[in-house]
């Protein structure tokens, strides 16, 4: 391989892998918001708020070697 297939397989590998931790995001967001509609509290609850924000902080990662970055829209 040549250093421009190189530099695009690494792209189409960061863009899969960004593209998993966004899936990952939205399902335990789902998982979250059911959990809350059914006053569900407790570990269980917390541990999927922590799973989200280990996506989150492992997108963002991903994200700034891109010089891209999350807005989280609550806190703006």
């Amino acid at each position: 391989m040549n250093k421009y297939e190189d530099y695009f397989e690494g792209a189409r590998d960061r863009s899969i892998v960004i593209s998993d931790l966004i899936e990952q995001i939205i399902i335990v967001d789902e998982v979250i918001s059911r959990h809350k509609e059914a006053n569900s509290e407790g570990m269980v609850l917390e541990q999927y708020v922590e799973r989200k924000q280990e996506f989150s902080t492992e997108l963002t990662n991903h994200l700034e070697v891109l010089n891209l970055m999350i807005v989280d829209k609550k806190a703006a």
